[in-house]
C-alpha cells in the first residue's frame, strides 16, 4: 500500500484435471452390505491465500501470509465400509479409509516474525484410519423391566443415541525439501489423532420438533509447523458441547435455536 508502483505478484492456478471415481456395493442380505469406493479430489488455495498481504486467521487469531506459489493439492481417496441396518433410519458402520495427498497446503512459522504463519505446499502426505458410526433408537431401552415407574414416562421411543469415533494415522515426508522447517517427519498440520462425537436427539413422531445435545472432542494436532529447531506447536485436545432445537409451526414459519460450546474449556497451545 506504500508502493503504488511496485510490481505485482500473480497467484494463478490454471489446470485441467480427471477426477475418476467409483463405487461398488454389494448388498449381501436385506440389511447389511459392503461398499467400496474410490475417487480423486481437489483442494484449491482461494484468492486471499493466494495474496501476499496478510489476514488474520479467524480460529487461530494470528496473522497469516499468502502465498502467490501456492500449487493446487490433489487427493486420492479409498473407502472400505460395511454398512448394517437394523431399519430405516437406524444403522451401523465400521469404515477403514486412506488419502493419499499430492502438496498439501500447510501453515508454516514464518522466522522472526512474531507469529506470523504462512501457507505453503508440502511433497506429499497420507492419512490412514479406522471410523465407527452408530445411530440407534432408545425405544428398546424403555422395555427394560428393572425402570423405576417414573423412568416409564420417558418417550424413549423419540429418543436417539448417535456415536461416532475415527482414529487416524497422519505422516507427511518433507523428504530432501525439509527447509527451514524443524522436523522432516510428523502429522499434518490441523490432523487430530481421533476425533469423537457423541449426540442424543429428541424427534418426536409429528416431526415438528427436534432437539439435539452434541459433545465433540478432537485429540492434540500441529497449529504451527516449527522452523529453524523450534519445536511444532500443538492445540491440545478440545471438548465440546453444543445444543441445537428446531419448532416447526407451520409450513412457513420455522424457530431455529443453536447454544455452542457449553462448556466453555480453555484452549492450550504448548511448544516443547
Amino acid at each position: 500500500p506504500f508502493d503504488p508502483n511496485a510490481t505485482p505478484e500473480i497467484g494463478l492456478l490454471d489446470n485441467s484435471d480427471d477426477l475418476p471415481a467409483a463405487t461398488l456395493t454389494w448388498a449381501y442380505s436385506e440389511n447389511a452390505q459392503f461398499r467400496a469406493a474410490y475417487s480423486t479430489t481437489l483442494s484449491r488455495p482461494d484468492i486471499r491465500e493466494q495474496s501476499r498481504a496478510n489476514y488474520v486467521d479467524p480460529i487461530l487469531d494470528v496473522r497469516v501470509e499468502g502465498n502467490p506459489d501456492l500449487e493446487q493439492a490433489e487427493i486420492e481417496n479409498i473407502d472400505l465400509r460395511w454398512e448394517y441396518y437394523f431399519n430405516s433410519v437406524e444403522s451401523f458402520s465400521v469404515a477403514f479409509f486412506s488419502k493419499d495427498f499430492s502438496k498439501p497446503i500447510e501453515q508454516v512459522s514464518v522466522p522472526a516474525s512474531g507469529n506470523l504463519l504462512q501457507l505453503r505446499n508440502a511433497d506429499s502426505a497420507t492419512n490412514v484410519g479406522v471410523e465407527f458410526d452408530l445411530y440407534k433408537s432408545l425405544g428398546e431401552v424403555g422395555a427394560f423391566e428393572f425402570w423405576p415407574e417414573f423412568m416409564t414416562a420417558v418417550p424413549w421411543s423419540e429418543l436417539y443415541v448417535g456415536a461416532n469415533y475415527a482414529y487416524i494415522d497422519s505422516e507427511i515426508d518433507l523428504g530432501d525439501n525439509q527447509g527451514i522447517q524443524t522436523n522432516a517427519k510428523r502429522p499434518l498440520q490441523g490432523q487430530s489423532e481421533y476425533v469423537a462425537n457423541l449426540s442424543l436427539s429428541w424427534q418426536p413422531a409429528d416431526g415438528l420438533t427436534e432437539a439435539t445435545l452434541l459433545y465433540n472432542v478432537f485429540g492434540k494436532r500441529i497449529s504451527q509447523v516449527g522452523v529453524f529447531g523450534a519445536p511444532d506447536i500443538y492445540e491440545q485436545d478440545f471438548h465440546s458441547l453444543d445444543f441445537s432445537l428446531r419448532k416447526q409451526f407451520d409450513p412457513e414459519w420455522t424457530l431455529k435455536l443453536r447454544l455452542r460450546n457449553l462448556l466453555d474449556p480453555k484452549v492450550e497451545f504448548t511448544q516443547g
